[in-house]
């Protein structure tokens, strides 16, 4: 359901479950309502036609047509069409889970790419992780009750995050968020604070980039030169080959034209 009904469940009692299906604000009624009455509409229409507008010989006919179109049906087992809808019930639940944004991805992920030991940097890394962490916050406090009950109101969300140096400009921003509106402020300063990295690291990084590029390049144009290299090598390994087969040929003729002539 969309809305918390923690408190109608929060004893157990026979009827309780009864109770909770008579719920309408966030309920299963609520959302399949107009199908059911689209349904239900037709179904009438075509009893009341059967009934009342089709002779004896017509009603048969139609019986015929319920009864081929009913055996048709078990062309598509049920189990099969159950199989997708549990597979599309899985694949749901579990992208859910997937995108779930976990602060221990995102600050390895600034570890690796935020790089130096100085205060500077360190400062840049922290803020970043922690505006992550506060942009959770603000949205799990619209579907946990946990944290609803740690962050009562969006003051109190300020108040603990004020170690992470919020401007009050930015303490604005974080009060004016909600589920509908401006749930993105913390990723916005977090966007900045990227900004200011890339601009400060952007010369580095192009020295960097140059450096990269060069040393591939080199690697790249000293293959032909490895291959050639290997190339020559096998070709006067078959020249050397070649003579030494010629003059073992060269000698083995001598030695049975000297006998030749001896005799």
């Amino acid at each position: 359901m969309t809305i918390n009904y923690n408190l109608a469940v929060s004893t157990s009692k026979p009827w309780t479950l009864f109770k909770l299906l008579l719920k309408w604000r966030g309920s299963i009624w609520k959302s399949v309502i107009l199908e059911l009455a689209v349904w239900l509409m037709f179904y009438g229409i075509i009893s009341i036609i059967y009934r009342t507008a089709l002779s004896r010989e017509q009603q048969r006919t139609f019986e015929r047509v319920v009864q081929y179109c009913d055996a048709r049906l078990n062309y598509i087992p049920l189990n099969f069409m159950l199989g997708f809808f549990v597979t599309a019930v899985v694949n749901r639940w579990t992208t859910l889970y997937q995108i779930i944004g976990f602060i221990d991805n995102i600050g390895l992920m600034t570890a690796e790419y935020v790089r130096g030991r100085g205060e500077l940097a360190r400062m840049y890394r922290r803020n970043i992780v922690r505006y992550c962490e506060l942009a959770q916050v603000l949205v799990f406090r619209d579907i946990s009750m946990r944290t609803r009950r740690r962050f009562p109101t969006l003051d109190t969300v300020v108040a603990a995050e004020d170690d992470v140096v919020i401007s009050p400009d930015k303490a604005k921003d974080v009060r004016k968020s909600s589920s509908s509106t401006n749930l993105k402020s913390p990723h916005d300063f977090q966007h900045h604070i990227l900004d200011d990295v890339l601009e400060e690291n952007e010369e580095d990084m192009v020295q960097k980039t140059i450096r990269k590029k060069s040393t591939v390049e080199q690697l790249e144009n000293r293959k032909p030169t490895v291959n050639q290299d290997k190339k020559d090598d096998a070709s006067q390994e078959v020249v050397t080959t070649i003579d030494e087969e010629q003059a073992g040929t060269v000698k083995s003729s001598e030695f049975f034209i000297g006998h030749d002539d001896n005799r």
